[in-house]
């Protein structure tokens, strides 16, 4: 068990970690403490009560180290078992707010009396631990023109996948013709599932294809979170960040912020759609556009 217990401590750090500060930080760290060097001095006569205060110092700073350590992965623990126990036990209705007294998440084995986890009244529908859901939006983005974009997803527990492409033309009349295209597949690893807020880290190949396209960035690797809340009946809310690395340290960055409502398993939102184009080692932006975006989703 102590075993198993590391393991999951261990597991949930790296997730956090890597989901709070997407990189470098603790790598940095690392690279200092690693480059860090004791020489050794050769004890001598007129060292030796130095060399004894020292080794009394390094025990004590080591012993408070091991306590630091210890408390740490007690920590880590607590919270890989609480994340283990809400993963497991999630569970999902078929859309959200299906019927009066439930929203959509839900934690019938931790919440037994309530009949899900935000404290609402139990009712006759019986949620299942998975759900998806497939939508598809249009937008306009000034000086960058016309674009569509399809998306599936789903989660089953704290896992599922996470399908995109979307299309981007400067003419309505000559689309078929003039066209670029991006599409990423990958999957979606869960945080946390709760109706106020759900946040999972999305991973994810990304490849551009169509006309005129940059060798550089035919294919690359895109990662970033979806972040959705449903506060009250019948709205929905989504934010969607997603950060796409290429060869010559092309960056892409998109954002797609929306707003919808329910009208029974179908979504019908509006929102904010930007992008730009950078160098992810000097961070310096070539360009960025933005516009409006308007679409529909289905719950399944």
């Amino acid at each position: 068990m102590p075993f198993f217990r590391r393991i999951i401590a261990s597991v949930m750090m790296a997730v956090f970690v890597f989901g709070g500060y997407a990189g470098s930080f603790s790598a940095a760290v690392d690279d200092v403490i690693e480059e860090e060097t004791v020489e050794d001095v050769p004890a001598t006569d007129s060292n030796t009560s130095s060399s004894s205060k020292n080794k009394s110092s390094s025990s004590s700073s080591s012993e408070s180290s091991s306590f630091s350590q210890a408390l740490f992965e007690i920590i880590f623990e607590a919270i890989g078992y609480l994340w283990l126990a809400a993963n497991v036990s999630v569970r999902f209705y078929d859309y959200p707010y299906m019927e009066d007294g439930v929203k959509y998440v839900t934690y019938p084995a931790l919440f037994e009396s309530s009949g899900d986890g935000d404290g609402e009244k139990s009712v006759g529908a019986k949620p299942r631990f998975y759900r998806f859901s497939c939508g598809t939006s249009a937008f306009y983005m000034r000086t960058l023109g016309y674009g569509q974009e399809c998306s599936f997803e789903g989660q089953a527990l704290f896992i599922g996948p996470y399908f995109e492409n979307t299309l981007y033309s400067n003419s309505l009349r000559n689309a078929r013709d003039d066209y670029q295209g991006n599409v990423k597949l990958g999957g979606q690893f869960f945080l946390f599932s709760t109706n106020p807020l759900s946040c999972s880290l999305v991973v994810q190949w990304s490849h551009w294809y169509g006309n005129n396209i940059a060798e550089e960035i035919r294919s690359g690797i895109s990662f970033g979170y979806d972040i959705r809340s449903y506060p009250f009946r019948p709205v929905a809310i989504q934010w969607r960040p997603v950060w796409s690395h290429f060869d010559k340290n092309v960056g892409v960055f998109e954002s797609n912020l929306n707003a919808g409502i329910l009208l029974g398993r179908v979504e019908v939102f509006c929102g904010w759609r930007y992008m730009s184009v950078y160098n992810y080692e000097t961070d310096k932006r070539s360009d960025k556009w933005n516009g409006a975006l308007v679409g529909a989703k289905l719950y399944f």
